[in-house]
């Protein structure tokens, strides 16, 4: 399921014929794995923004290195 602005954001890419890359959160994607599936197949670069949202700026250096690892 793709929310509307998603879907416009696809239709006009496509439209123009450009791709983009999506920065994605992993959990999110676990959740509704076609969204990334659509955008990979339509040309787009996937990128890990990170696994979830959380507010990093209470967390130490390592836990944010280990994070991203």
């Amino acid at each position: 399921m793709f929310s509307s602005t998603r879907r416009e954001l696809l239709n006009y890419l496509s439209s123009k014929n450009l791709t983009s890359t999506f920065f994605v959160i992993g959990s999110r994607i676990v959740e509704r794995p076609t969204v990334l599936v659509e955008e990979y197949m339509a040309g787009h670069e996937i990128a890990v923004h990170t696994w979830s949202h959380r507010v990093r700026t209470a967390k130490s250096r390592l836990w944010m290195y280990l994070t991203v690892q």
